[in-house]
């Protein structure tokens, strides 16, 4: 049984996996046994130290005659000391005189995120005491890399591994020769149906890795001193009730479950009778009514078992492809701002106002204190929200207790409208970093595509500068300028990634075509009201994240725009029929539906709270996976741009400026 690449190439459905067998007579037996049951797909990698027994196996089938090399088919893997275009060739050399081959079938890049090389040896650099990222990672440089090597005859077809749907995306944009399979955890529990159409809508096969939940794994992990709990899959009693029937086991049961659905498999064992048996798969056929039965058994994310968090500090890395993207947006100050405009009320009143934002510091130092207790490690904040000294206090504080280190936590701020000049991008970065008491950003935004004046030169706490009743907008904004000069703090070290904020489609690609650091992510509003569809297409071909704010429309902006007499009609989203009946069926509030119908599309979302309860509730969103059909009809929802929210038509005459975003044209 085989899948056919695009490219035409045929891969087998069952193959033996290598992961954790470090015992090379057992697992030169395993190879031998495999290869007599009639296996033809072996899967290794670098970072498994073992392709040089695989090698020795092989070698001894090719020279025996027992075997050709056009009869089996060999995957590797890039390891993640390897993630710089010019270490590519070097590591697919030491792996093809390991294997004692000329090529392989099937390179794949092993993770997403690099580790810094020390030497070919050592596979987790460590330096005191701690895990040595590389978080310079360019994905698309490495794999214009990897197609030099599938031009040179020495790799047959590239792919990869533990990816996110928008890192395949960024890949096939760039790819000459595009990824023919991904290689991810999935099984019964943790199905990953939305990664695996993701895949599909790009032509790219899956591989399985932990078909049967990786029940060995916990052995290994309590052998480091590591926590590992078997999820049981092998024990679930509709997986045993289904293999009584056939006659089978539930290992069996569970790798037929996914070939059935065109997925490899590549189970891992060193006993002979297991192996023999997960390839005996294919005298028997499920039918649709256990299909779905099996199906139903999936937990969404709380069924994984392998998010690579035994690498401390991997959350951190700009390429971490499992990241929950809930952050908490404290944005009082702005939408105060916004008010003082539309009332006509002057910059003298300020010290009013100040006295209110300083009676809700403690109301934000105690959200955010629950918020990182809850496990929230993406802060967002902006300049304009006038906050980010509150939560520069509260994260010097966890990182002076030892409980937070710097590379665990991913902050992101904003360059203010009145930054928007060149000259004035490096003054409120540091401005930023200075109230954050940080050295660095983890991402920095353009917070809108247009520019506001800078009154006065020494008051940078004009934020939203106005004059005669009028917003002061600059209308010599000069978007690429303004990026050149943001690519600059990339190659300082004070920013990690720089994204973007409001801009519609044509700005976006602007940017995209004169950067040298593209933008990584993109944040606007979207929520189920106003989905804004063909604006994530625009940034998924460009490779760029998204990022939802008002993921659930902003309905706690109602009660503070009436008290400062400005109208604001919620849209009533949470209180939506669709919304409720979905969140009755999983026993989750509206708002987590919500959130989790945008995080399952891999949107990033950021709710706003600063209730406790609430911050708890909105991370924890990834036990439950919506259906196909829930996620249509939440879907049908949309309603355009009737739905938007947030227009900046509170700025009066912004609309005027050549840079605002939503002209209708």
């Amino acid at each position: 049984m085989l899948v056919t690449f695009q490219n035409g190439q045929k891969m087998p459905l069952v193959g033996l996996g290598t992961f954790l067998a470090s015992n090379e007579q057992e697992l030169e037996t395993a190879v031998n046994v495999a290869l007599e049951a009639k296996y033809r797909l072996i899967d290794t990698a670098y970072f498994y130290s073992n392709e040089h027994v695989i090698g020795r196996v092989l070698k001894q089938w090719l020279d025996s005659g027992k075997l050709k090399r056009e009869e089996f088919f060999i995957v590797t893997k890039l390891p993640p000391i390897g993630m710089t275009p010019e270490k590519v060739p070097f590591f697919l050399k030491k792996s093809l005189e390991n294997l004692q081959l000329t090529y392989v079938d099937l390179y794949l890049i092993h993770m997403p995120f690099g580790l810094q090389f020390v030497d070919e040896e050592t596979q987790i650099p460590m330096k005191d005491g701690k895990i040595m990222f590389d978080h310079s990672t360019n994905l698309e440089a490495v794999w214009k890399a990897l197609e030099d090597e599938v031009d040179a005859g020495r790799v047959k077809s590239l792919g990869i591994s533990n990816f996110n749907a928008d890192q395949v995306q960024r890949i096939v944009n760039i790819a000459k020769h595009k990824p023919m399979n991904h290689q991810y955890e999935t099984h019964a529990y943790f199905q990953q149906k939305a990664l695996r159409e993701a895949n599909q809508k790009l032509g790219i096969t899956v591989c399985a890795f932990a078909p049967i939940g990786s029940p060995g794994r916990k052995d290994f992990c309590n052998s480091m001193g590591l926590k590992f709990e078997s999820n049981g899959l092998l024990d679930d009693p509709t997986v045993g009730r289904i293999a009584k029937k056939y006659n089978k086991t539930p290992a069996q049961i569970l790798l037929r479950f996914l070939t059935q659905q065109g997925i490899v498999v590549i189970p891992k064992s060193v006993t002979p009778t297991r192996i023999q048996q997960n390839i005996e798969i294919f005298d028997m056929e499920l039918t649709a009514v256990e299909m779905k039965e099996l199906e139903t058994l999936d937990r969404g994310s709380a069924g994984r078992t392998e998010d690579f968090t035994a690498l401390k500090g991997v959350k951190s890395h700009p390429e971490y492809p499992f990241k929950t993207g809930i952050c908490c947006i404290p944005s009082i100050n702005e939408l105060c701002k916004i008010a003082e405009k539309s009332k006509n009320v002057q910059w003298q009143t300020h010290n009013q106002l100040r006295t209110f934002l300083a009676s809700n510091e403690q109301q934000l130092e105690t959200a955010l204190n629950a918020a990182l207790e809850a496990g929230y490690r993406h802060i967002d904040t902006a300049y304009v929200y006038s906050n980010e000294h509150v939560i520069g206090r509260v994260l010097k504080q966890w990182l002076d207790s030892g409980k937070l280190k710097r590379e665990e936590m991913f902050i992101v701020t904003k360059l203010p409208p009145v930054g928007m000049t060149p000259e004035k991008v490096p003054f409120f970065l540091k401005k930023s970093l200075e109230s954050l008491q940080l050295t660095y950003v983890d991402l920095y935004l353009i917070h809108m595509p247009f520019g506001l004046k800078l009154i006065n030169e020494g008051d940078e706490d004009s934020r939203l500068p106005m004059k005669d009743r009028k917003t002061e907008v600059d209308h010599s904004t000069n978007l690429e300028a303004v990026w050149k000069a943001l690519e600059a703090e990339v190659d300082a070290g004070r920013v990690k990634s720089l994204g973007i904020s409001n801009f519609n489609a044509d700005q976006a690609q602007r940017i995209v075509n004169i950067a040298k650091h593209k933008p990584m992510n993109h944040q606007y509003e979207t929520h189920a009201y106003f989905q804004q569809k063909s604006l994530r297409e625009a940034n998924q071909k460009l490779g760029i994240t998204v990022c939802g704010y008002a993921p659930f429309g902003s309905p706690g902006r109602k009660v503070f725009y009436n008290s400062v007499g400005l109208k604001f009609e919620s849209n009533g989203l949470l209180d939506d029929p669709t919304v409720e009946t979905i969140a009755k069926k999983y026993n989750k509030t509206t708002a987590q539906i919500l959130l989790r119908f945008l995080t399952q599309q891999g949107i990033v979302v950021i709710p706003k709270s600063v209730t406790p309860s609430r911050i708890q509730q909105n991370i924890e969103i990834f036990d439950i996976e919506l259906t196909a059909d829930e996620m249509k009809e939440l879907e049908a929802l949309d309603k355009g741009f009737a739905g938007r929210t947030v227009n900046f038509n509170a700025f009066k005459g912004v609309q005027d400026h050549p840079e605002y975003p939503f002209k209708t044209g």
